[in-house]
């Protein structure tokens, strides 16, 4: 799916959007407005015979405004929670993508499950030592000490 840029030119990768990954979760208030028009009785109750969006979403703000903070702190929490599923889902998606060759099909964003599963495994992929020995080669043991922490180079234009 190919998106323009500002100028109206067709833009290159910058424009192209995954359509694998689905959207931001909703935020606090899109969720309590979200539970408000899915109960007719309380949008009879809250916008009367409003029909106009935008006038829609102004009382509702009102309502969110003026709501207590206990009862407001249930729709925080569960906004919170959906973040950062969603965010643990997509680092793991865009890790899974990273190695994919151009032109290959990319694969489905995955469940929460497939997302741990995925991390766990590069996880002890990246705490697997692995060393190479050369025939004739001396080996050099090398200990490190993780009580002291590492002294800067004396020279950082070396590095």
């Amino acid at each position: 799916m190919r998106r323009y840029g500002k100028n109206g030119k067709k833009s290159s990768r910058a424009n192209m959007k995954n359509p694998n990954i689905p959207p931001k979760p909703l935020s606090a208030f899109l969720l309590y407005q979200k539970e408000i028009t899915d109960d007719p009785e309380l949008v009879r109750k809250c916008f009367g015979e409003e029909e106009d969006c935008k006038k829609r979403a102004a009382i509702a703000a009102e309502y969110w405004r003026k709501l207590p903070r206990p009862e407001k702190q249930i729709y925080l929490d569960k906004a919170a929670v959906d973040k950062a599923t969603w965010e643990e889902q997509r680092v793991a998606y865009l890790d899974m993508i990273a190695h994919v060759p151009s032109g290959a099909a990319l694969p489905s964003f995955p469940t929460l499950e497939e997302a741990r599963t995925w991390m766990s495994r590069k996880t002890a992929r990246l705490s697997v030592v692995r060393t190479t020995t050369h025939p004739g080669v001396p080996q050099t043991a090398v200990e490190m000490n993780v009580d002291q922490p590492s002294q800067p180079r004396l020279n950082p234009s070396k590095a």
